[in-house]
C-alpha cells in the first residue's frame, strides 16, 4: 500500500512464470463451478466414476441454494473476510521510508518468532537453575574424592619409597654388601701373612701336607 519507497524498481516476472500463475488462479477461482448440484454436472457425466448424477445423490439438489451445506459454507465465508480485514487493518498503513515498512511488526506475534518460541530462553533458564548445584558436586567430588585418593596415592608411594631406601636398601643390601666386603678385606689381611716369599716355608707346609694325607689315609681307609 501506498508510493513505492524502495530503491529498486518493481517489475513482473518474465511470461515463463506469469502465464502458469495466471492459468492456476483461472482454475482456482472457477474450478468451484464444475460439478456443482443443480447448475452442471458434466464433469461427473464425462468422467463416469460415479454411478450416482449429483442431482440423484442429492434429491432437494435441482436447488443449488438448498443442497449448499451453509453451515460449513458460511463459517469459511467468515474466516476468509476476517482474515483479509485483518491483514489490510494491518498492512494498509503507510509509512515514509521503505526501511519504516520493513520493520513492521506485529504485536505478540513477531516477539514470539524472534525468540523462536523462547525455546532457547527456557533452555538457558533451565541451565541456570540446575548449572550451579551441578557444579558445587563437581567440585567437591574433585575436592574431597579425586584429590583425596590422589594424595593417598602419594603419601603411601612416599612412605614405601622411605622404606625401601631406609630399610631394605640402606640396612639391608648395603649392610650385607659391606658385611661381605669386610670379610674379604679380613681374609685376605690374614692370607696375605701366610704368604712370606720365603721357599723353604713353602716347602715346610708341603710335606706337611703331604705327611697329612698319608696318615689320614692310613686311619681312615
Amino acid at each position: 500500500f501506498g508510493q513505492y519507497k524502495g530503491h529498486g524498481e518493481p517489475h513482473e516476472s518474465e511470461p515463463i512464470m506469469t502465464w502458469p500463475l495466471m492459468i492456476l488462479g483461472a482454475f482456482s477461482v472457477g474450478i468451484g463451478w464444475v460439478n456443482m448440484p443443480g447448475i452442471y454436472t458434466g464433469f461427473t457425466d464425462w468422467l463416469g466414476t460415479r454411478t450416482l448424477y449429483i442431482n440423484e445423490h442429492h434429491p432437494e439438489g435441482a436447488n443449488w441454494f438448498e443442497a449448499t451445506e451453509w453451515e460449513v459454507a458460511l463459517p469459511g465465508l467468515a474466516a476468509a473476510f476476517i482474515g483479509i480485514g485483518i491483514g489490510w487493518l494491518l498492512f494498509s498503513k503507510d509509512a515514509e521510508t521503505q526501511a519504516a515498512r520493513d520493520t513492521f511488526r506485529i504485536p505478540g506475534l513477531y516477539p514470539l518468532l524472534e525468540h523462536k518460541y523462547y525455546i532457547d530462553d527456557f533452555y538457558l533458564w533451565i541451565v541456570g537453575l540446575i548449572k550451579g548445584p551441578i557444579a558445587r558436586g563437581i567440585d567437591w567430588i574433585n575436592s574431597y574424592v579425586i584429590d583425596a585418593t590422589v594424595n593417598a596415592v602419594g603419601l603411601s608411594m612416599a612412605a614405601l619409597g622411605k622404606f625401601v631406601y631406609g630399610g631394605l636398601d640402606q640396612r639391608g643390601i648395603d649392610l650385607a654388601v659391606n658385611a661381605m666386603a669386610g670379610a674379604a678385606g679380613g681374609s685376605g689381611g690374614l692370607l696375605r701373612r701366610l704368604q712370606t716369599g720365603r721357599v723353604q716355608q713353602y716347602a715346610g707346609a708341603f710335606i706337611l701336607g703331604a705327611v697329612a694325607l698319608v696318615i689320614g689315609f692310613a686311619l681312615f681307609r
